[in-house]
């Protein structure tokens, strides 16, 4: 998966850095945390754990009432709306609480573990810097062979054979060739 949203992998981040995002397992063992900084890491961890198994139970519900109200006929926007509002205040807290912790873990960490960590990030940054993030390459800014809309059409990168950008009009099927385009 190319999206690069890191929300599925943060249950399984060795150590979370609000704001800048998850630490692996190689760096957390370097870092020689004392008895008390585990702790507090064990601490954070089971919290951030047990806020997503609440998520997800509580999506899983809110989900089969949704379903049963449709079936039944009972549509209500008002309270819909209202219910999707106070769910979202209680995860904001929720979340709020789990940060919490995790900044106390950020807080527990001497000078020497957190340029550690630091250098890790900025690493992490850098090598990301290079990458093309996926809404560039899907608007067809990077030329990596993706379509994007000018006033005369579509315009692809240079096709395989010939080397020459291949316009078409909104009405033909859209493809990099022009022997595989046909009209619609």
């Amino acid at each position: 998966h190319e999206h690069g949203h890191m929300r599925h992998h943060q249950s399984r981040a060795a150590l979370w850095v609000p704001g800048y995002g998850p630490v692996g397992h190689d760096l957390l063992k370097s870092l020689k945390l004392t008895d008390a900084q585990s702790k507090l890491l064990a601490d954070a961890q089971a919290a951030q754990k047990s806020a997503a198994q609440q998520r997800f139970d509580l999506m899983e519900r809110e989900r089969r009432a949704y379903r049963d109200r449709l079936h039944a006929g009972q549509l209500d926007p008002h309270a819909a709306v209202q219910q999707a509002d106070a769910a979202m205040q209680k995860g904001l807290a929720e979340r709020q609480e789990v940060t919490k912790k995790w900044l106390a873990v950020w807080d527990s960490l001497d000078s020497t573990q957190q340029k550690q960590v630091a250098a890790y990030l900025k690493g992490r940054a850098d090598s990301r810097k290079g990458a093309k993030s996926s809404s560039a390459i899907m608007r067809g800014m990077a030329g990596t062979g993706r379509r994007r809309l000018t006033r005369r059409g579509l315009v692809f990168p240079p096709c395989l054979r010939g080397g020459r950008h291949c316009r078409v009009s909104a009405l033909e099927r859209v493809s990099p060739h022009p022997a595989q385009r046909r009209r619609l």
